[in-house]
């Protein structure tokens, strides 16, 4: 989502600006249109519904998962491991970003044309943006952490210090650390912190592009190293090759 720099909103030009006169900029579209178009506010083209069909079917999903989930461990074993807890505060913080997609649609800025959004919904969305940033990160650095302390479960018991145990260690510690710092970035990108959403704010942004193309690059290879890492086991098993396929598949299937 493209921040403006649009000369109105510059914190000096505000402060001179009547309440009226800022009124009539909120109103404004929030991008110049292209010559000889008009802005549509009332029902712009977009794809509210395909978005919102994709948000439900995803949240039915990932909420059955987890109950399934929570059935097993508190009614089948009777016992709450770490990473439970964990999968719980990730539900959790994704179902925050599930709102901030919500609150999008709910001002119509996802799939629609710049200039067919207002500037006050747009700024409204960068708050959700903002948000959607933060939750992200959270949910990223919770199932992979409990994802990776689920597999050091099984694959490395208490007392075991293979292969497996190191590189699962490894990669949490560098998941963590990542988002962690990502979270802190995201925090403090901005001086006040308003000012992400609000740039007519008097105060100061640093440039988070650098941290999106490093994210872009580390979050695929971290999730490369948790689908490879208990491959080695696996394919160690004394079982019929069909069954080791399998037994990959599963978990395979069960981290993506």
């Amino acid at each position: 989502m493209q921040k403006l720099a649009s000369s109105p909103l510059d914190p000096d030009q505000w402060d001179s600006l009547s309440p009226e006169q800022r009124n009539a900029v909120l109103s404004q579209p929030a991008l110049k249109p292209p010559d000889g178009v008009e802005p549509n506010f009332d029902n712009p083209p977009n794809r509210n519904g395909l978005v919102l069909s994709v948000t439900i079917v995803l949240v039915v999903l990932t909420t059955t998962f987890v109950l399934t989930r929570l059935y097993s461990k508190l009614i089948v074993a009777r016992k709450i491991y770490i990473e439970d807890i964990l999968a719980l505060l990730a539900f959790g913080s994704y179902i925050g970003a599930v709102w901030t997609i919500l609150r999008a649609l709910s001002l119509r800025c996802l799939f629609v044309h710049q200039w067919d959004v207002t500037l006050q919904d747009f700024l409204s969305a960068l708050y959700a943006y903002y948000l959607l940033h933060l939750f992200y990160a959270f949910t990223m650095l919770l199932v992979k952490t409990a994802i990776l302390r689920g597999l050091l479960r099984v694959f490395a018991p208490p007392g075991t210090r293979n292969f497996f145990f190191w590189a699962a260690w490894a990669v949490l510690g560098l998941n963590a650390a990542f988002f962690i710092v990502e979270i802190f970035f995201i925090g403090f990108t901005c001086r006040p912190i308003q000012k992400w959403w609000t740039p007519m704010l008097h105060g100061y942004c640093l440039n988070e592009k650098k941290l999106d193309e490093y994210a872009s690059i580390i979050n695929p290879i971290l999730d490369l190293a948790i689908l490879a890492i208990p491959q080695r086991i696996i394919w160690t098993l004394n079982m019929r090759f069909e069954r080791r396929v399998g037994v990959s598949v599963i978990f395979s299937a069960g981290i993506l």
